[in-house]
């Protein structure tokens, strides 16, 4: 699954202070540029999760716009790992999440080649660092019979940006 080394992923614009004088801002000025997303920070008052779900809906709603259809295929496929992230897996579902992986991964790629703005890269670095940690949680929990959930995806993720 690991396409792009992760050690690359950490995206650099994660503020490690704390801003709570702010605390919404970050998360409404997504709707105003998707291109240009403002990353979540601690203590923004909202987790990864939501933040990669609105910022993955509100980046899709704009390649639809432009019609993109194969990019909103693909990138769906993250959408619906999100969505299904507390379910037991199987193999398919095993699957699924390695090809919504690998799509965002060619997505970031082919971001990248373009030289998009740094913002848009840092935000796919994002989702690519949650994407892997929501597969070594699976893998954990295969081993360990625990079921993956929200919370522990949060603690996974929060626990790499704090060492990053």
């Amino acid at each position: 699954m690991n396409k792009t080394p992760a050690s690359n992923l950490t995206p650099t614009a994660v503020p490690h202070g704390d801003d709570s004088d702010n605390r919404g801002s970050w998360f409404d000025s997504l709707g105003r540029d998707p291109l240009h997303p403002v990353l979540p920070r601690p203590g923004c008052g909202y987790s990864v999760l939501a933040w990669a779900n609105r910022f993955l809906h509100l980046y899709i709603d704009q390649l639809a716009r432009q019609k993109r259809a194969g990019d909103v295929t693909a990138l769906i496929q993250v959408l619906e790992v999100f969505a299904l992230l507390d379910h037991q897996s199987d193999e398919r579902s095993r699957r699924r999440e390695t090809q919504a992986y690998e799509a965002l991964a060619d997505h970031y790629d082919h971001l990248r080649s373009e030289g998009v703005d740094e913002s848009l890269l840092e935000a796919f670095q994002l989702l690519l660092l949650l994407m892997i940690s929501i597969d070594q949680l699976r893998k954990q929990s295969t081993r360990t019979g625990f079921m993956v959930s929200y919370a522990s995806v949060e603690e996974s993720i929060d626990a790499q940006l704090r060492h990053a």
